[in-house]
This record gives C-alpha cells, structure tokens and sequence, in this order.
C-alpha cells in the first residue's frame, strides 16, 4: 500500500480534505458537548455569569480537546490546500 510521498496527488489531495472535514465536525462536536455540559446546570445553581471564585463545573478538557481538534484541522486543511496546488502546478508544467 503507497503512503507519503508514493501517493498520486489528487488521492493526498483528497485523504488531506477528508481528514480536514473529520477534525472540523469532530471539533463542533465537542464543542457542542461543552456547552451541554455548561448549559445544563441547574439555574439556581448558577452563581453568575463570569465564574470569578465559583465553583462550576466547567468543562476545561472538552474545550481543550475542540481548541486542539481545531487547530489540528486548520492545519490539516493547508496541507490539503498545498497539496492541491502542487497537484495543479505539476499538471499545468510550471
């Protein structure tokens, strides 16, 4: 099985976008599941809204895991876009 550099451009081009996609959703997924988790305190026993000197449950991994995800799909989708132009830029003979 080809890997790296052994792939035909237009298959990294689309493996790169399709990993980009996977990170994007996986990123509004977790997301939404920080604000579930956020969200679905009890009102009354929500002291304010900024948490100075509270004791909330807030969801510090999740929101860290979708920053991260985040980051990682950004990434991931320029190396896709670099990829993509190679491809063009080899096909065209430049």
């Amino acid at each position: 099985m080809p890997h790296g550099d052994q792939l035909p451009r237009r298959q990294r081009v689309a493996r790169l976008s399709l990993l980009a996609a996977a990170l994007s959703a996986l990123t509004l997924l977790l997301l939404g599941v920080a604000a579930w988790i956020v969200w679905g305190e009890d009102p009354g026993d929500i002291i304010g809204r900024l948490p100075l000197n509270a004791d909330d449950d807030f969801p510090a991994v999740t929101l860290l895991l979708a920053a991260g995800a985040g980051v990682v799909s950004a990434f991931v989708g320029l190396a896709a876009l670099h990829a993509a132009a190679k491809a063009i830029h080899q096909s065209l003979g430049i």
